[in-house]
């Protein structure tokens, strides 16, 4: 995923299936504004491609909350694509602390603005040439378990968004949020999960980000993804 740190609508979105295998997009919130990459068009056309859901940026490092996300959640779910979001939370960056209270918040804006979705991930990596986390790995883990905690009380059913050297970057070994499901990232263009090794504690994955050199078919920045 993009790691940026740089309409009250009533939406409704199908859960993807627990069963069989499924395809995805994600995008940032500057890519689907209503004015740039993903147009209201293009959300048709994923779908149309077996893209079955969209993974929407909410939260936008010391920028806040997305803009645009109720619109870019609408136009996914007209096209009948599930919903779920995701939140580059950091807390070097200003605005996201304390994190029980900005991520508690988070959860009830997206829910007061009548966005339904599955899952609300939190995109752990840092975001160079500037220092987004601490280098202290046990204050980042504070840090993620605070904003996990902030996030399910405002109603969010919280997912992680990490890979390997991410993970071990900013959190260690640190495996207390293994009992989330977990998002990883190998740009391998390969939409199984034969590549995966273990590692946070998580030893089956729930989705893979395999491809992130966009959707040539339909004309539009976002990464690909695959869940099982």
């Amino acid at each position: 995923a993009a790691a940026a740190v740089a309409a009250l609508l009533v939406l409704a979105c199908a859960v993807p299936a627990a069963l069989g295998k499924s395809y995805g997009i994600d995008l940032s919130g500057a890519t689907c504004d209503g004015t740039s990459w993903v147009s209201s068009q293009q959300f048709p056309c994923f779908a149309s491609e077996g893209k079955s859901f969209a993974i929407i940026q909410a939260w936008q490092g010391g920028y806040g909350i997305t803009s645009s996300v109720a619109y870019c959640a609408q136009q996914a779910s007209l096209a009948g694509m599930a919903v779920s979001l995701y939140a580059y939370a950091c807390p070097n960056c200003s605005g996201n602390t304390p994190p029980y209270d900005v991520f508690k918040n988070l959860a009830i804006n997206l829910n007061a603005q009548g966005i339904k979705y599955t899952y609300l991930y939190f995109d752990i990596e840092e975001c160079p040439p500037q220092q987004c986390w601490s280098t202290n790995t046990q204050s980042n883990a504070e840090f993620l378990g605070q904003a996990v905690a902030g996030a399910q009380a405002g109603g969010a059913n919280v997912a992680i968004y990490a890979n390997a050297n991410t993970w071990g970057q900013l959190m260690g070994t640190n495996s207390s949020f293994s009992n989330l499901p977990l998002w990883y990232a190998h740009y391998d263009n390969n939409p199984s999960f034969s590549d995966f090794s273990p590692f946070g504690g998580w030893t089956t994955p729930h989705m893979k980000q395999y491809n992130d050199q966009s959707d040539v078919g339909c004309y539009s920045n976002v990464d690909i993804d695959y869940m099982e």
